[in-house]
């Protein structure tokens, strides 16, 4: 997390290592419809991370679900032009 500009991840505890990123960096939560929550979403901005998110179907009783690769490839080829969100 501490060399990485963008992370891309499922939401999940393993989010907490952007504590690590350094500034400049951004997060893309990806979630599942029945699961969004904004925890994230607060942590990046009190560091001045970039943040962005996609909602995936709805999990099923593991949280399995899917999402749609080619709106994410946009929203990373957002935050490599320099965009911010």
């Amino acid at each position: 997390f501490a060399n990485a500009k963008i992370i891309v991840a499922a939401h999940g505890t393993a989010l907490t290592n952007v504590l690590f990123c350094m500034p400049g960096a951004a997060v893309i939560e990806i979630s599942p419809a029945n699961l969004v929550q904004s925890v994230f979403f607060w942590m990046t901005r009190k560091m001045g991370l970039g943040y962005d998110y996609l909602i995936g179907s709805r999990g099923d009783l593991q949280q399995n679900f899917t999402a749609d690769v080619t709106a994410l490839k946009q929203k990373v080829e957002t935050l490599l032009s320099g965009q911010r969100t």
